[in-house]
């Protein structure tokens, strides 16, 4: 009997939560369709593929390039050509009336944001478009999705509102919803275009060409995360440098716009000419050239990329001005303390292995205390050169072959790159320290050394972590 009754009682709870799943479903169900019939038109911003605006006389047409998240950065597509972009978020709106050019892809995704967020505040059921600023209307908009598309006309204002009457296709009738996107209507033609000078990401600019005027060409190419020096010296470059220059590659931004005819004095600050800055993009076949001009104002120079000239204070001219020797890195080594994995020491005190794991530092297999071994990482990947000499000057004078390293340290990282340091005994004066791969040789200072060889003598003497062991219950 109590089974029986157990099982009528799960059937009634069971219908139950059936019968008010089923009522929440088609209230839910109730709600999408009414906030759906308040929506002016039934499409979504990020399903947007065309806009169309026009507005007292001038009109815009945008196109959105296609998706190129699902490819790989610096890979070609079907058509042999990949885009300057790394994912479609990043550059998806193009012009392609009144001029082609790349569109301001943040103000273009704004507005058919607003577009498809407008709400009908109440229908005009009677109302004459002629008494309603729709005959003809002051502006109108155009858009598309895959599978739809349709027509908003703009018409008055509504007085002591910030209302405005429009006309959409499929809908019987006028109707009264927000203003907002009249202000972006009426920006003239030319405002809507991209401002970005440099759209890829940093990380697929391959090659910088600097040529100043006058001056020889100071050229720099990819070398992992950060640049070096290819051109007039093969060198590291300074890794600071390196990233202010991407820096100023990547912000560059066309922050007026001046087109033709061209005043006097911006032809005559493009005459004075500062120099010119190439870069090569993966998966571009043609390099960005930026030319840069003279001062039109005080902190802003006048640029040339292609056929738009521009005005804009950014630095980048400072660049071009900035010696071949300025750009070399003063680093001992190009490794961070984020990337070492494992540091070999090779000393006449004998050899010492720190070996990263799991956080901590092991010192020939034994962990050792962590601030050790990390000033020690720090002296290292610190150690900045007072003067760099050329190894030629060093052979030359015979010094170099009668040099013996008092220190090597051998750097690796989890990828399986290692960079080998070697550094002589200590004078007054400094050290002399070389890198694996250069062509240079650094003075390190007296106190920068006699600091390191502290650090060294300190991770030697680390007393090994005992590690607590947990008392049975």
């Amino acid at each position: 009997m109590r089974s029986r009754t157990l099982v009528i009682l799960a059937t009634v709870v069971g219908a139950l939560l059936a019968l008010i799943y089923l009522a929440e479903d088609k209230v839910a169900s109730t709600d999408e369709r009414a906030a759906a019939s308040k929506q002016l038109i039934q499409a979504k911003a990020e399903d947007m593929v065309s806009l169309e605006l026009e507005w007292q006389g001038a009109r815009v047409h945008f196109e959105r390039d296609a998706k190129v998240a699902d490819k790989e950065p610096g890979k070609a597509g079907e058509s042999g050509a990949m885009p300057a972009v790394s994912s479609a978020a990043e550059r998806s709106w193009r012009m392609t009336e009144p001029f082609a050019k790349l569109a301001d892809d943040a103000a273009v995704d704004r507005f058919a944001g607003e577009l498809a967020g407008l709400e009908i505040m109440r229908d005009l059921e009677g109302a004459k478009r002629e008494d309603l600023g729709l005959d003809p209307p002051r502006g109108q908009v155009t858009w598309k999705t895959a599978t739809a598309e349709g027509l908003i006309e703009i018409g008055g204002s509504v007085p002591a509102t910030h209302d405005v009457v429009v006309a959409a296709s499929g809908r019987r009738s006028p109707a009264v919803t927000a203003d907002t996107l009249v202000s972006e209507l009426s920006r003239p033609p030319g405002e809507w275009r991209g401002r970005e000078v440099v759209t890829a990401t940093r990380d697929r600019i391959e090659r910088v060409t600097l040529q100043p005027s006058p001056g020889a060409p100071v050229v720099l190419a990819r070398s992992g995360e950060t640049l070096r020096l290819t051109s007039p010296v093969a060198d590291f470059v300074d890794r600071d440098l390196a990233d202010g220059l991407l820096g100023e590659l990547s912000g560059l931004r066309m922050e007026t716009f001046l087109d033709p005819p061209l005043a006097d004095d911006v032809e005559q600050a493009l005459a004075r000419r500062a120099g010119v800055v190439e870069l090569s993009i993966s998966g571009q076949p043609e390099p960005v050239r930026i030319e840069i001009g003279g001062e039109r104002a005080p902190g802003k120079r006048v640029w040339r990329v292609g056929d738009q000239v521009f005005e804009s204070a950014s630095r980048l001219g400072d660049a071009l001005v900035r010696p071949a020797v300025a750009w070399r890195s003063r680093s001992w080594t190009r490794f961070e303390n984020w990337r070492i994995e494992k540091v070999r020491i090779e000393e006449a005190a004998g050899t010492l292995d720190l070996v990263r794991s799991d956080g901590e530092w092991l010192r020939d297999g034994k962990k050792i205390p962590f601030t050790a071994a990390s000033d020690l990482l720090y002296a290292l990947t610190a150690a900045k050169a007072d003067t760099l000499v050329e190894a030629a000057a060093e052979e030359s004078a015979g010094a170099l072959a009668a040099a013996r390293p008092a220190l090597t340290a051998t750097l690796s990282d989890a990828d399986g790159n290692e960079e080998l340091l070697t550094l002589e005994a200590a004078t007054d004066r400094g050290a002399r320290a070389r890198t694996r791969g250069r062509e240079v040789t650094l003075l390190l200072p007296k106190k920068l050394v006699d600091d390191l060889v502290l650090k060294i003598s300190a991770v030697r003497a680390a007393e090994p972590v005992v590690e607590a062991v947990a008392k049975p219950h």
